[in-house]
Parts: structure tokens; sequence; C-alpha cells
């Protein structure tokens, strides 16, 4: 059975609702900075605070231990940001806005 059918949101105590959200594909920081040929901190500082970005991480402890998140990046969430760098200019690339 694929993931995406065994993955539903919106459960209740009595099972699982009718109502599923399909999944899409997400990819790590390293993924996508390979994809683009740019350094991984430069992918998480573009995508950090983008909407549709999944966040997981831990708060920093009492001890002294820094925080943690790491993130994933959807597919869609990746189109979106290509369409707006993208968006009238002939040869691509990563163009920043003016």
């Amino acid at each position: 059975m694929a993931v995406a059918s065994l993955i539903r949101f919106g459960a209740d105590a009595t099972g699982p609702s009718e109502a599923s959200v399909p999944l899409e594909p997400l990819f790590t920081p390293q993924q996508v900075a390979d994809h683009l040929q740019l350094d991984v901190s430069t992918v998480r500082r573009l995508f950090a605070d983008r909407p549709g970005v999944v966040a997981i991480g831990r708060p920093a402890s009492r001890r002294g231990q820094r925080s943690y998140t790491s993130i994933r990046i959807g597919l869609s969430v990746l189109r979106d940001f290509l369409a707006e760098r993208t968006q009238g200019k002939s040869s691509g690339g990563l163009s920043r806005k003016a």
C-alpha cells in the first residue's frame, strides 16, 4: 500500500477521517542545493521562512545547547520559488528581484 494512502490527516478518536491530504515529494536542503548548484547554507536561508516548508526542530535546552531545526522543502514550494526567481528572465537562473 502506498504511503499516501496510509497517512491521513484529521483523524479523531474513532479513526481516520475520510478527508486525506495528498503528499508531495519533500527534499532536504542538500538535495535542493545540489540541484540549484548553491551552498546548503544559502538554501536554508532562502527557504527558512517560506510558507509550506516543513520545519522539524527542538528548542534550546536549559543546559546551553543550541536549538536546531531541520527543514524539508516540498516540490510545490521549490516550483513556486523558481517561478518567482525566473519570471521575466529568458536565460533563467536565480536573479535578485529589483
